[in-house]
């Protein structure tokens, strides 16, 4: 994917220091962020990055950490996905899924000289969405040249990103994986309506707004559909071992045809 025209929005407006500032020196007292005179405003973690906003004796700043794997969780998780293996289910989650958040983290880079709390929550917003791209960790993402949405994975919950023209980044932070896409793809179709309203696609040549549109819209549609299909299939797997109701009670309350239901309960059982 090419995120060209985003990059100016993702570029940090804070000052970064230097390892030797005194402000450095206070982010890295602790690796949980609450060393005394350091109260956080608002963090985030996506893709064993962290970035946090924070009112400190020494003025606004943001901080930005990295987690990453030792050696012996890296065996544990190779240990792990043999076990599940053998028992005919294969993980596919990333790394920290698996065994958790990495038990090195170091404090990587700390930005100052905000004038306002909500510029150094923006700054916290926009450098994670940085890093989410530049690494390539992130799930979906779908827009239109500087307004984008992204979703990523973290450790706990995913995060939905959205850029807007203004540069301002929203974010929303959800746990469950099939609400998350539903999330994402709501916030898709809510930016196709939002553009195709918007004056300056008055700008652009020709038809190209209906593109856009209807590219949105399948874009939104297609990541909501195959991670329903995902879920669907665990939990219909689930269903074949531990019924909770007869297979003809449910086809009827999904008003769906039962010998229907009942291949795809079989399909999954064997999945």
């Amino acid at each position: 994917m090419d995120f060209t025209t985003l990059v100016p929005a993702m570029e940090p407006r804070g000052e970064r220091l230097d390892s030797g500032a005194e402000l450095v020196k206070l982010l890295e007292d602790d690796e949980r962020w609450d060393a005394e005179g350091v109260d956080e405003i608002d963090s985030y973690e996506a893709g064993g990055v962290a970035t946090g906003a924070f009112r400190t004796s020494l003025g606004l700043a943001v901080g930005v950490r990295e987690f990453r794997h030792t050696e012996e969780q890296k065996k544990e998780a190779d240990e792990l996905v043999e076990k599940y293996r053998a028992d005919g289910i294969e993980l596919t989650l990333p790394l920290a899924n698996i065994v958790g958040p990495g038990e090195d983290v170091e404090t990587v880079s700390v930005y100052g000289g905000y004038n306002t709390e909500a510029a150094a929550v923006q700054d916290a917003r926009r450098i994670l969405l940085g890093s989410v791209i530049d690494r390539d960790v992130f799930s979906q993402a779908a827009g239109w040249d500087t307004e984008v949405v992204v979703l990523a994975r973290g450790v706990d919950a995913f995060t939905i990103f959205r850029t807007h023209a203004d540069d301002r980044v929203e974010m929303t932070v959800v746990e469950d994986v099939l609400w998350a896409y539903a999330q994402y793809a709501e916030a898709v179709d809510a930016l196709a309506t939002d553009l195709a309203s918007h004056d300056r696609m008055r700008e652009v040549p020709p038809m190209t707004p209906k593109i856009i549109d209807a590219w949105l819209r399948r874009e939104s549609a297609q990541a909501l559909a195959g991670q329903a299909r995902v879920s669907l299939e665990g939990a219909l797997r689930i269903f074949s071992r531990q019924p909770s109701m007869s297979v003809a009670e449910l086809a009827r309350s999904l008003h769906t045809d039962r010998g229907n239901l009942s291949r795809m309960i079989s399909k999954a059982a064997k999945g």
